[in-house]
């Protein structure tokens, strides 16, 4: 039997022109619903809000000449969405953000099957009034944990089979692992010895983000005596001044090194993977935790929460260390266990790609979008 023609059109507020985990996601996103649209007779178009045009050259994920780039401006976006939902039969709406557009897409087509994908916070606290009601328009919700999966249920009172679960997975792009020479460069570089441990996370810094964790690591890292060498805390990742400040005085109250190197490029970020020990960030609103996989990918044991999303991205347990976040102790107890046996050391590199792969990721999608194009 002939497969259905499939004509897709992907939402999204950042592709090109950003580079945090939304946009990795929306990159890998991209390349399935092209490949599902072509492999099915149709034509498939990424519509960006906010990228500025030209972000897409050069791109390995989709085609140019399949994308568009609305520089924030409202009018061109609902110009060129009104012109390329008439044919198309599935449109992925990349965030919740963007459920406002549901009611203008049915009404230019009304039989248009939209997917939503949610990835985290901006879906845990109920939705009110208008929309609250958008939330009907949508076939499909993809959240990207089942932590998220469940909120959606219970705080948004979407049914069951509206919710399905895809975790987020590894960039197909990824560099190969850096050479070890490079990482020793790296620790040179940053005044670091060989002896040294060095704890890694890759996390925005600012007062609203504290529920990351890291002041508790930093109090964990305090109470951890006798072990021979020194522990450093890299805290990568761009920062507000205030929390700059206070990072500073946490660490000297608790006579702990931290290092905050802000922003790091994203090809720059394997060979910090690389030089570390220990990758620690115990989150309490983690969404799913693109770091966390790709930690692993670079053989870097991983330690988080146990109360969000972070518990997908390690297998609950199978591929990392999970902790209550908030809890010193345990936070202490799970860095000193490696310290003391090198646990969890070696990364499940099969396990990490037979769940976490682009191939099994594409699979996943495959199945809903040949299911919103059959109904």
């Amino acid at each position: 039997m002939r497969k259905k023609v499939a004509n897709i059109v992907q939402l999204t507020l950042f592709t090109f022109s950003a580079t945090g985990g939304i946009e990795k996601v929306a990159r890998c996103l991209g390349k399935c619903l092209e490949a599902f649209a072509q492999q099915r007779g149709g034509d498939y178009k990424m519509i960006s809000f906010h990228d500025r045009t030209g972000a897409a050259n050069g791109n390995k994920y989709i085609s140019e000449n399949n994308y568009t780039a609305c520089a924030g401006k409202k009018l061109q976006l609902l110009s060129r969405l009104s012109s390329s939902i008439r044919k198309a039969d599935i449109i992925v709406l990349q965030h919740v953000n963007l459920l406002p557009l549901a009611k203008f897409i049915k009404t230019f087509k009304p039989g248009a099957k939209i997917i939503v994908v949610a990835h985290g916070i901006e879906v845990w606290k109920s939705f009110t009034g208008s929309k609250k009601k958008l939330l009907s328009l949508v076939h499909t919700f993809v959240a990207v944990s089942s932590f998220t999966a469940r909120k959606l249920q219970e705080e948004q009172s979407v049914e069951p089979e509206r919710v399905q679960i895809i975790n987020n997975c590894l960039d197909p792009y990824l560099q190969e692992l850096p050479t070890p020479q490079s990482a020793w460069l790296l620790r040179e570089s940053l005044g670091l010895q060989p002896k040294d441990t060095i704890l890694l996370a890759l996390t925005r810094l600012a007062g609203t983000e504290r529920h990351k964790g890291y002041f508790e690591v930093i109090e964990a890292i305090a109470a951890i005596k006798n072990i021979g060498k020194e522990i450093i805390y890299i805290l990568a990742g761009k920062y507000t001044e205030d929390e700059h400040s206070a990072i500073v005085k946490q660490a000297a109250l608790h006579n702990v090194r931290v290092m905050m190197p802000g922003y790091i490029a994203d090809e720059d970020i394997p060979t910090w993977f690389t030089m570390s020990n220990i990758y620690v960030l115990p989150s309490k609103k983690e969404g799913f935790g693109i770091s966390f996989i790709e930690a692993l990918h670079y053989a870097l044991p991983v330690i988080a929460g146990n109360a969000d999303g972070s518990a997908d991205a390690l297998l609950h347990g199978k591929l990392g260390t999970l902790v209550s976040p908030g809890n010193v102790q345990e936070i202490q107890g799970a860095i000193e266990k490696y310290l003391a046996t090198k646990e969890n050391s070696t990364v499940d590199k099969d396990l990490l790609q037979e769940r976490f792969g682009f191939a099994t990721y594409a699979r996943q999608w495959n199945t809903i979008l040949e299911n919103a194009a059959r109904a």
